[in-house]
């Protein structure tokens, strides 16, 4: 007793990436999504503007609050264009938005824009018709008759040669060339409801109404009034063109390059249209598409369809792909398949058999002479002949599979004959599987053993016959050697090496190469196997996936690999496949598989085409010429392998910098330069590109810092800290999921300055400060030794002039005195003359010893010996005297060696003067220091004199010249009888 099985058509999640609030958008209904020039994603919602890079969603309010969505929008240049209810359009692109507000009392919903130049835009008007704003003046556009009425202006449209549609009560209105006072009505449109009108990549124009779906050329726009538009796709009745069903409002529509026109209804989620198979399918919320309700669709630069709807926004990832749609047939499932020749691939659904060649599909007549089902055999025999295996439905329990011949000619199966008819046949047995030998021959497995088919005849081959069960074959195939590789009853896999025989019973001898027992296989089923052109064999299992067997040049299998649960979609495989780029396809139970060689290792990639699969169970895969055909659940797929997704380099930016976690804000272009301290640079960057956003890659350098490109990451920011002073450039670069960099790096130069102490000027600066420093301590060095040699040379004319004077002068009164010729008065005379000149010589040197010894630098000590050398001659004369020293004692002050010198001398001087010549009975001497200035005053009440006179001794002479000397201001006064004054000032 047999069961038939099948497998259940049912609703395919397609991978549709959803947003919404909780993915940061402002409102979920959303209205309108369009792709601005620098590659950012922006969406019109309830609540405004929106924009996406990729990894957030960024919002732009309208400057004034109230109601405001965004629900129209167009692509200029480079900018994206929205209309804003109750205000007026808003001019996007990158991270600027610029907002122009209709400058008129009466504004209401705004259902369109149309750009003329940069400063002059159209704008539909729901409540008060066309307006048009030029350089920020906004008009009113008056339509001439019979186009009077200004309300229900629903939306407006510019193609490409500048003539304007606009959606109106009255139908569509043609503005030839954009002459906006001068509109047509478009005879086939009047009194029709029009949602949109859109232009292909071709230029042709297709405006989607109540009715349907319909197409100029772009060529007949010139004609508009005389020719009538192509209908694309009906509503409801069918007129012409393709059905869709009623409630199928096509509120807009958009093109992606595979051509398909996607189309989003307000009631029935997305349809997609295939120009070339005329295949319509539908995909909504049970498909994944967050809403039922779809109000606009755009295709962006990468062939992602976006899609917004009432609880926001969907992105389905395309692929070059197309297919026929079988939803709408009896039984969905495309099951079964063979290449006829280099152009023809025969299907069935196994209610009905199909034929494609030259791109075209044909349903098969001729086998339903038969009561039953296709199952999934078609097996090739001859030209245009074929094995087909039919269920047999016997009763509700009972079920027979029965293999018929038949001759494919015209699309018609002919003569169909069971396999017990044939030369040879056996009856009650059926084909497992067959592999062609050469010519008319082919090797087949059967319920009854190995056959071999030749002439059209069957004959067993000896050694597999019925009674043999344990080496009953299941599944052939030959490699490239012509050798035949078995899978027997008993899971095992044996390889046979043909040759010619001289037998009259059977024409070839079978030699056993190489035997495989079923432990070293994995222990599971396999029922199907595929010998690639490099002699690698895969064995489809049911159970526990791939086992894949490695064999060298001679045929034999060195290597044995079976694959843990996972590594595949499923690990149910049901066909394997090879391209032309000897790519492996792997059909499973969830979906497709690829698997890509690199030299002796091969990466897995899992579900492609898993967003434009119809189904995720996979019947067969098959190659024919560069294309693969896949049989899945409510479809055929099509896959051109060697025409390959196209590849768009993701764009990059530099979206922020901050400078010591401080935001920083420049203008494109400029080169800022920050302070030496402002050396953390933090950077952030995007990379735009959705087929997979959440895994873009980046690679960046710091030109001037690093000498390499980063290793590829996921983190999209980065911080150079302690960055020295210098000129850099910050580059970074993008690495899509699909595995494509951008093109050009995003830069951002700038420069961190120097510090003062390291600029030229300040190190000339510090060089002449330091040169000037070094001569002035030379300087004072040399004028140190020249005051000391000049302090030496005044000792030494003092010892010269005054000592040695003396000494003389007492040499010579000794000799005077020693002589027998003077009188003893005389002798007395002279000796009191030379004690009196020792005591001077005496006084001479303590002063010259006192005044170069540096202990008597100190003020005090200069003041003490100048007041003990006055009073001894004050008091020997009897005269009365006063000292007069500074309140505060400046003990802690020196005065230089020269200064002290002259200074003493000045004062011992003065006081031998007074002693000597004022014939005083009083004495004063005033010492003061105040506001930078010593001051000396001796003063006497002595006889005076005339300082005006000429005097014959030197005394007053030296003294003046010692003051100069110092620096200092010398001043004596006197008068005969008015005693005399002698003050010293000096600098100190």
């Amino acid at each position: 007793m047999c069961i038939l099985c099948t497998t259940i058509a049912r609703a395919q999640k397609l991978p549709f990436t959803n947003y919404t609030t909780a993915n940061g958008l402002t409102h979920n209904r959303t209205h309108v999504i369009r792709q601005d020039g620098m590659g950012y994603i922006w969406i019109g919602t309830d609540l405004g503007i929106n924009r996406y890079d990729g990894r957030s969603f960024k919002y732009f309010p309208c400057p004034e609050k109230g109601y405001r969505s965004a629900r129209y929008a167009i692509r200029n240049s480079a900018e994206v264009i929205f209309a804003i209810d109750h205000f007026g359009i808003a001019v996007c692109v990158g991270d600027s938005v610029r907002f122009i507000k209709l400058n008129t009392e009466k504004i209401g919903s705004i259902n369109g824009v149309v750009c003329i130049n940069d400063s002059t835009y159209y704008l539909n008007n729901e409540s008060y018709g066309l307006y048009c704003i030029k350089n920020g003046i906004t008009r009113q556009i008056i339509l001439p008759e019979p186009f009077t009425r200004k309300s229900n202006f629903v939306d407006i449209f510019n193609d490409r040669k500048n003539n304007i549609w606009s959606l109106s009560p009255d139908g569509l209105l043609f503005f030839p060339n954009g002459d906006i006072l001068h509109p047509v009505q478009i005879p086939f449109f009047e009194k029709t409801y029009i949602n949109s009108v859109r232009q292909d990549k071709n230029g042709d124009i297709y405006v989607s109404s109540h009715l349907g779906v319909f197409r100029y050329s772009e060529d007949n726009c010139s004609a508009i009034l005389s020719v009538k538009p192509e209908m694309v796709l009906t509503l409801g009745a069918d007129i012409s063109g393709i059905t869709l069903p009623m409630g199928a409002d096509i509120s807009d529509l958009t093109f992606d390059e595979y051509d398909n026109i996607w189309m989003a209804s307000t009631l029935k989620g997305l349809y997609k249209y295939n120009k070339n198979t005329k295949a319509v399918s539908n995909y909504g919320f049970i498909n994944g598409l967050v809403s039922q309700n779809a109000w606009d669709v755009f295709c962006d630069k990468e062939n992602n369809i976006w899609v917004a709807t009432e609880n926001g926004i969907s992105k389905l990832t395309t692929q070059f792909y197309y297919s026929f749609d079988f939803t709408n047939t009896d039984y969905q499932n495309v099951k079964g398949a063979c290449i006829l020749n280099d152009s023809t691939l025969l299907f069935s659904t196994i209610l009905d058999a199909y034929i494609f060649t030259n791109g075209k599909i044909e349903k098969i007549n001729g086998y339903k002479n038969i009561v039953g089902y296709l199952e999934d055999l078609f097996l090739k025999i001859t030209e245009n002949k074929l094995f087909v295996n039919i269920y047999l439905v016997i009763n509700a329990t009972y079920i027979k599979i029965l293999t018929y011949s038949y001759e494919l000619k015209n699309n018609t199966l002919n003569q169909g004959k069971k396999l017990e008819e044939l030369p040879g046949g056996i009856e009650h047995i059926y084909i497992n599987h067959g592999a062609a030998h050469e010519g008319n021959e082919m090797w087949i497995s059967t319920t009854n053993g190995l056959q071999l088919y030749k002439n059209g005849k069957f004959y067993p081959v000896p050694g597999f016959t019925e009674n043999d069960k344990n080496i009953t074959i299941t599944y052939i195939a030959r490699n490239n050697k012509g050798d035949l590789w078995f899978i027997n009853n008993n899971r095992d896999l044996v390889r046979y090496k043909i040759t010619p025989a001289n037998a009259d019973s059977f024409p070839y001898k079978l030699e056993q190469q190489q035997y495989i027992r079923s432990d070293r296989l994995g222990a599971q089923y396999y029922y199907k196997m595929f010998i690639d052109t490099r002699g690698y064999i895969w064995l489809c299992g049911k159970e526990k996936g791939i086992c894949l067997l490695l064999t060298e040049s001679n045929g034999n299998v060195t290597s044995i690999d079976t694959f843990a649960s996972g590594t595949f979609s499923s690990d149910i495989i049901n066909d394997v496949a090879e391209d032309n780029g000897h790519n492996i396809w792997i059909g499973t139970a969830l979906g497709l598989d690829k698997v890509v060689f690199k030299k002796d290792s091969f990466r897995i990639e899992k579900d492609v085409y898993g967003s434009v699969l119809c189904g995720k169970y996979i019947f067969f895969v098959k190659k024919l010429n560069d294309k693969l055909f896949v049989g899945t659940t409510g479809c055929m797929g099509v896959i051109s392998t060697d025409q390959h997704e196209p590849g768009i380099a993701p764009e990059v930016y530099v979206s922020g910098v901050k400078v010591n976690e401080k935001k920083v804000v420049y203008l494109p272009g400029s080169i800022p330069e920050f302070k030496p301290n402002e050396n953390s640079i933090s950077f952030t960057f995007t990379g735009i590109s959705f087929k997979d956003e959440h895994h873009i890659k980046y690679s960046y350098k710091l030109d001037g810092l690093d000498k390499n490109w980063s290793d590829p990451r996921p983190e999209y920011t980065i911080t150079y800290s302690r960055v020295p002073p210098g000129n850099y450039t910050f580059k970074v670069k993008a690495l899509s999921a699909n595995g494509i960099w951008s093109i050009q790096p995003a830069t951002f130069t700038f420069t961190i300055a120097q510090p003062f102490y390291t600029q030229w000027w300040f190190i000339a600066l510090v060089i002449i400060t330091v040169y000037a420093i070094v001569y002035s301590v030379y300087r004072y060095r040399i004028n140190q030794l020249l005051e000391i040699q000049k302090i030496r040379q005044s000792i030494s004319k003092d010892l010269h002039d005054d000592i040695g004077a003396t000494v003389s002068s007492i040499n010579i009164l000794a000799n005077m005195a020693k002589s027998d010729l003077v009188s003893e008065s005389k002798r007395n005379h002279f000796l009191e003359t030379i004690q009196e000149e020792s005591k001077h010589v005496t006084e001479s040197l303590n002063d010259i010893v006192w005044n170069i010894n540096p202990k008597n630098d100190s003020l005090d000590i200069m003041f003490a010996r100048m007041q003990r050398y006055a009073s001894e001659l004050f008091e020997a004369r009897n005269i009365v005297y006063e000292f007069a020293l500074p309140q505060v004692f400046v003990g802690e002050q020196n005065m230089d060696m020269r200064q002290r010198q002259h200074v003493y001398l000045i004062f011992k001087e003065a006081v031998n003067n007074l002693i000597k010549y004022a014939e005083a009975t009083r004495a004063v001497i005033t010492l003061s220091i105040a506001k930078g200035t010593l001051t000396l005053i001796i003063s006497d009440d002595g006889k005076g004199f005339d300082v005006n006179s000429e005097h014959t001794g030197n005394g007053i002479f030296n003294m003046k010249k010692r003051a100069q000397e110092i620096t200092a201001d010398l001043v004596i006064e006197s008068a005969p009888n008015k005693g005399t004054t002698i003050q010293l000032s000096m600098p100190f």
